[in-house]
């Protein structure tokens, strides 16, 4: 049965990202408006907002766009393309058939979760 791929840990990311650059944590967490505190507890957060990832990317002079970008389907990759069915004269038709098919893929990949 295909499965999900798990997510890349953000908050790993950000770690060996800030150990890597040297970058003080107490001078990063002045810069963000935000505790010392709240930067190692990013550290265990799995899924840091991207906003934050993207700020400290900044910062850092890192960028963790290939790292976010891994996010992938086994076996599943038919459930990612474009309505098999394209409407050029009806722009309408052709955004309420995406709809209706991004509904049927996100169907598609609840059922693989729960099984």
């Amino acid at each position: 049965m295909p499965q999900l791929c798990s997510m890349v840990h953000r908050g790993e990311l950000l770690r060996k990202a800030i150990d890597e650059s040297g970058y003080p944590i107490s001078q990063l967490a002045k810069r963000l408006g935000k505790s010392r505190k709240w930067v190692y507890l990013q550290f265990d957060n799995p899924s840091v907002q991207i906003d934050y990832m993207i700020e400290i990317g900044k910062l850092l002079h890192v960028d963790f766009s290939k790292d976010l970008n891994t996010y992938q389907l086994n076996e599943t990759a038919d459930l990612v393309r474009e309505p098999s069915t394209t409407y050029a004269i009806n722009e309408t038709e052709y955004w309420k058939a995406k709809y209706i098919d991004l509904l049927e893929r996100y169907n598609k990949l609840l059922e693989l979760k729960i099984a």
